[in-house]
């Protein structure tokens, strides 16, 4: 770059697209409206940047992604911040976005500049993020269809192909073949299975079984959302990933044995109680803070747990805006919808029984049946006090598996040295992992607080806890009401 291409790339990057006193920012409307995670909202709104600086400085038409695109949309409706604030004083010139023509033609003309923008980037910046800037081939080789949906009015059903887990299917299919292998099709009168005779429908009822089963799972694991695409692993703290191995409890003990470990709280274990020391420093952590505020209160350190829990809580919050934690209706549709499919299952088997019963028919079988599929919908019904998205399980497994060696029954020849990663292995696996090491009396101390004194601050985040112009443009559909393809920028 040039003085003058630093001087613009440095306005560009101090320049904020979202305002600073509004409760609903442009950032957060981006993420909610396309279903992003804020680390990769915040990640397209960079490379918006980007774009928008190549835009300015190259001798050819440029074309974005389709990420930095939807960025560009939404920015263009802030017409003050985009026309009066951004072009003016930042670019220091006009930036249109102009909509595609359509046909064949403006296809690979858009594919061309597109291909000239990656270019360009690369001479600039270096390798574009992939998950941000895809291949011209991959670019252009469908037309997206988006439609504006107001979610609250309708129902969103995806594709079939789109929403199938074929790791269910393929064993479902071996037992449903293998099942109906047994129920020779000439042996059923008719094809109503509520007059099939109590053999028959025994059989044909532990095939829908199997099938609801695989279903509900399938549908379960669809429900507890995709990870970002092509994102990279968020970074967590400790108290987020204490929070994400067991929920609030956790990280309020998590934060106890920290400030324990870092010598500004002292345990007494006799009277199981904290003292604040006098190098306890104000520019600590939020839960730490409160620890502090509620030892000053009462230091007996079950006040302090159940006192902070509610703080810690709002760990919830950033976890589920991070898409690591599914929020309330996530959480909601992650129950009921998988529940739903297993209590259609157990409809069908009552029906029999009511069936049976007036013909003065054996249905002990089938009760039992019915009994184990009830079961069996609770489970899926069951509130958990947690619940992990894909991204959640997976980043949880890699730091177990990062911090695993602490799990060894024998750590009494770990150093003091190891003591802060002792703290993050105590948020992964409990006070089972500090023996050995100075802080063994603290599992002793830290008992679970009982469920009658934690049932009004128990989580609501809710898988289960247990579980596992430039003249540029764009030949991509409009998601905000353009009513067609739109394309990259006309202006100059």
């Amino acid at each position: 770059m040039n003085t003058d291409q630093k001087a613009l790339y440095k306005r560009i990057q101090d320049f904020s697209v979202d305002h600073p006193n509004s409760e609903f920012p442009l950032s957060q409307r981006l993420a909610q409206e396309n279903g992003w995670t804020i680390d990769y909202t915040h990640q397209a709104i960079s490379e918006y940047k980007k774009f928008t600086f190549l835009a300015v400085v190259t001798d050819h038409p440029v074309a974005p992604s389709d990420p930095v695109d939807q960025v560009w949309h939404l920015h263009l409706l802030y017409t003050h911040s985009y026309w009066d604030e951004f072009c003016p004083n930042v670019l220091q010139q006009s930036l249109h976005h102009g909509p595609t023509q359509g046909g064949r033609t403006e296809q690979e003309k858009f594919q061309d500049w597109y291909a000239k923008t990656l270019s360009s980037y690369v001479t600039f910046f270096g390798e574009p993020p992939r998950n941000i800037w895809s291949s011209p081939e991959e670019r252009f080789k469908t037309h997206t269809a988006f439609v504006r949906i107001d979610t609250n009015a309708s129902w969103i059903l995806p594709k079939l192909w789109s929403t199938l887990n074929l790791s269910w299917l393929i064993p479902c299919a071996i037992v449903l073949l293998g099942l109906t292998a047994y129920t020779p099709l000439s042996s059923i009168n008719t094809w109503n299975p509520l007059n099939f005779n109590g053999p028959e429908f025994l059989r044909f009822y532990l095939v829908v079984i199997a099938v609801g089963i695989a279903t509900a799972l399938s549908l379960r694991f669809y429900l507890q959302q995709p990870e970002p695409i092509g994102s990279a692993s968020p970074e967590l703290d400790i108290y987020e990933a204490a929070y994400l191995a067991e929920g609030s409890y956790r990280a309020v003990n998590t934060a106890i044995v920290n400030l324990v470990q870092r010598g500004q709280v002292q345990l007494d274990q006799q009277s199981r109680s904290l003292e604040l020391l006098a190098n306890f420093h104000e520019s600590n952590h939020a839960l730490e803070q409160a620890i502090r505020q509620a030892i000053a209160t009462d230091n007996n350190i079950e006040h302090v747990q159940t006192s902070v829990l509610p703080i810690a809580m709002e760990i919830s919050r950033d976890l589920e805006g991070r898409g690591i934690l599914l929020d309330e209706r996530q959480s909601k549709q992650f129950r009921l919808y998988p529940a739903s499919v297993i209590f259609a299952v157990l409809l069908l088997g009552t029906s029999k029984c009511f069936i049976g019963i007036e013909r003065h028919k054996p249905i002990g079988y089938l009760m039992l049946l019915c009994l184990a599929v009830l079961y069996v919908g609770f489970m899926f019904l069951a509130k958990r006090f947690l619940y992990r998205s894909r991204l959640g399980n997976r980043l949880l497994n890699a730091l177990r598996t990062q911090y695993s060696h602490f799990r060894r029954k024998k750590r009494a020849e770990e150093s003091s040295q190891s003591l802060p990663e002792h703290v993050m292995a105590f948020a992964l696996f409990g006070s089972s992992v500090l023996a050995g090491s100075s802080l063994a009396d603290m599992g002793k101390v830290l008992a679970p607080i009982s469920p009658l004194r934690t049932s009004r601050f128990s989580d609501s985040s809710g898988c289960a806890g247990g579980c596992n112009s430039c003249g540029s443009g764009c030949g991509s559909s409009c998601g905000s009401g353009c009513g067609g393809g739109c394309g990259g920028c006309g202006g100059g």
